[in-house]
């Protein structure tokens, strides 16, 4: 359960510190290239290796899907309701990190400065 390694709900005013306990554990569980995009989706289908010109469901893809979909919900399950107001409709893990970046970032670097 990731809210047991995860102590802080994301609002407005703690980005930072709520991605300084979320980046190790996407780390550690070598799920991190899906949100800086290093891991892309794969194509749904590949030609069949007897009949190029056939398409067959790609393993890779169904593979690809379960991890992110799986880094998806433990992402909205530390997000506050207002911040998850933000990011409904958004289908995979980069896309949601990149509206959160979008939304927190220049804030997280006013409060440093």
């Amino acid at each position: 359960n990731i809210t047991n390694l995860v102590s802080i709900k994301l609002e407005r005013h703690n980005y930072l510190l709520c991605l300084s306990q979320f980046l190790p554990i996407l780390r550690a569980t070598q799920l991190y290239g899906y949100i800086d995009g290093l891991i892309t989706c794969p194509p749904p289908q590949i030609p069949m290796s007897i009949d190029p010109t056939k398409l067959v469901s790609n393993p890779v893809y169904k593979t690809w899907i379960l991890s992110d979909q799986l880094l998806l919900s433990w992402k909205n399950s530390i997000l506050s309701e207002l911040v998850m107001a933000q990011v409904v409709g958004l289908t995979t893990s980069a896309i949601v990190w990149s509206a959160l970046e979008r939304l927190f970032s220049s804030q997280s670097r006013v409060h440093i400065m």
